[in-house]
């Protein structure tokens, strides 16, 4: 080889060495930054960073457990049934209705009450007593002295005990008493005593009726026990 070459070889091995060189000192200045502690990078002092100290560790508090709760039970009462009074209802008057203040309307269409002309007076707590002539052939009447009266009939008591929405004739026998047995029709009226109209007046009762065209005129003081004519 030439001298030439071999200088050309020996500055080959200078620039390899001088390359190993330059990378043995970039490791080494790179390596303590990768081998240093958390706490920062190396510095070119040998004393260490005092280490932290480790974090003092927290206790939990133990959580109380609330004590179980109690159900109070709260004392109900049931009010007491209270008895409820059914109103007696008002009734119209013929004034009323004669001024326009009440009008005539179907409420029960049978009471109870035979084909007839009666007169019905309220006699409180619900309780209406109806006077009306009738006879055997219409509701099986007999006098006081036990026999059939003929039509039209004598005076009867028919009652009622719901307010007037039915009625019934008790005691199918002519209200009137016969001056002697047998009853005489002259005299006692037994066949026509029709069309009775009753007045409740604080002293006493008083009822009138029909017979033979005539109008006559009878008092009781409780509207069952009734004068001669």
């Amino acid at each position: 080889m030439s001298r030439f070459h071999w200088l050309f070889l020996l500055c080959l091995l200078a620039a390899a060495g001088c390359r190993s060189g330059a990378m043995d000192e970039d490791e080494t200045a790179a390596g303590p930054a990768l081998d240093a502690a958390p706490t920062g990078a190396a510095t070119g002092s040998s004393t260490k960073s005092p280490a932290k100290p480790p974090p003092t560790p927290i206790v939990a508090a133990p959580i109380l457990a609330a004590p179980p709760s109690t159900a109070t039970t709260i004392p109900t009462s049931t009010p007491a049934a209270t008895a409820t009074a059914t109103p007696t209802p008002a009734y119209a008057s013929l004034d009323d209705f004669w001024d326009g203040n009440a009008v005539w309307e179907m409420d029960v269409y049978d009471s109870g009450l035979p084909l007839g002309e009666s007169d019905t007076v309220n006699r409180g707590g619900g309780e209406f007593w109806s006077y009306l002539h009738a006879s055997f052939e219409s509701a099986g009447v007999i006098d006081q002295c036990g026999d059939p009266v003929p039509f039209p009939g004598c005076t009867t008591l028919w009652q009622s005990y719901d307010g007037g929405r039915s009625f019934a004739l008790e005691d199918p026998t002519c209200l009137f008493e016969c001056a002697s047995c047998p009853c005489d029709n002259e005299r006692d009226h037994i066949a026509q005593q029709q069309y009775p109209r009753v007045s409740f007046q604080p002293d006493q009762a008083y009822l009138a009726y029909e017979h033979g065209a005539y109008i006559y005129l009878r008092t009781s003081a409780d509207g069952l026990n009734w004068s001669e004519q």
